[in-house]
């Protein structure tokens, strides 16, 4: 039920949602009193009354109106996670998305979230999932029901050292992977990489990180802002890798995926420990660390969203001897 507000006059007030018309507009009754408990009683009756005379959509009709509604401000990338999540449901899951979205109980969407289990999805997956699900029910001004969903687990991932890093540098001179693998290490992400433009993105042996490249998919490739507003920011990087860059002339040609999969091809044919593209951004954390970086350097130079860090108005800016001890310990690292 909806929230009791108190008005001007100091009656009590509540909204009672009473369904949608042909056009899909979402309409309310308006229902005042004196007492607050018998606010609450004439509005539950109200609601039981009148919910017989409420069409609802299916699931799949209340999930494509939220896309539609959510396009114009969400960016292209998570309106086509939507829909591919809502194409996966109405393909495997069609008795979930078919049924009456108000009529989607405890018990029906548990069902649903216990399937997706079974069928070995991850529980980030499967919470992604419920985000979205939960989403279109409260879109469509019904109540979600509670579920109880699968425990956080943190991935049981290799930590590469130092001497295995050095290793995947040596192994990866003069291939396409280079280039990436060393900005990897100086602390961006994939996307970051793969949208650096060169020379424009490039001064004083600095890089200016302010764009991420997504991929669609069928060769769709767009470029947004940083994963946050603390990922814009400045990078130093040693002198020799921008050499690479500018003796190359861009930085790299490819999705991120991309690297993920030649990056695992790499430390296969070489025999080394797996652990993802990404973990070399966790290494740069530490690398940092022991060569006496203080956290908020770090998290500054490589971008994550902290309290301390989502104060700042404007974008980190380096000073002169942040920029230089980046400089000489990636330079003792490479």
């Amino acid at each position: 039920m909806a929230r009791i507000e108190r008005t001007p006059s100091g009656k009590y007030r509540i909204r009672v949602y009473i369904g949608k018309d042909a056009a899909g507009k979402k309409h309310w009754k308006s229902i005042t009193h004196n007492d607050k408990t018998k606010l609450k009683l004439i509005a539950a009756e109200y609601e039981d009354t009148h919910k017989e005379y409420i069409e609802y959509d299916t699931f799949k009709k209340a999930a494509e109106n939220y896309i539609a509604i959510r396009k114009p401000v969400l960016s292209p990338y998570t309106i086509k996670t939507y829909q591919d999540t809502l194409d996966m449901l109405s393909d495997k899951y069609s008795w979930f998305c078919d049924s009456s979205v108000d009529d989607i109980s405890e018990m029906s969407l548990q069902k649903l979230i216990n399937a997706l289990a079974i069928g070995g999805k991850s529980s980030k997956y499967i919470r992604n999932i419920h985000g979205f699900i939960r989403s279109t029910i409260s879109n469509a001004g019904c109540k979600v029901p509670p579920v109880t969903l699968p425990e956080k687990k943190r991935p049981d991932l290799h930590e590469p050292t130092t001497d295995e890093i050095k290793k995947v540098i040596e192994a990866s001179v003069g291939t396409a992977l280079e280039i990436p693998i060393l900005l990897g290490i100086h602390g961006l992400r994939r996307g970051e990489i793969c949208a650096l433009h060169y020379p424009e993105d490039f001064e004083d042996n600095v890089a200016h990180i302010r764009r991420s490249a997504v991929y669609l998919g069928k060769g769709e490739r767009f470029e947004k802002t940083p994963k946050n507003q603390q990922s814009d920011r400045l990078v130093p990087l040693t002198p020799s890798l921008v050499e690479k860059i500018e003796k190359q002339g861009y930085v790299v040609r490819c999705a991120p995926q991309t690297l993920t999969t030649s990056f695992r091809k790499l430390l296969e044919k070489n025999k080394l420990p797996l652990f993802r593209f990404h973990d070399l951004r966790h290494y740069f954390a530490s690398y940092l660390h022991e060569q006496g970086f203080t956290d908020e350097e770090i998290i500054s130079l490589g971008g994550w969203k902290t309290d301390y860090v989502m104060k700042r108005v404007y974008r980190y800016a380096l000073d002169d001897g942040t920029n230089g001890r980046m400089k000489e310990a990636m330079a003792k690292l490479f």
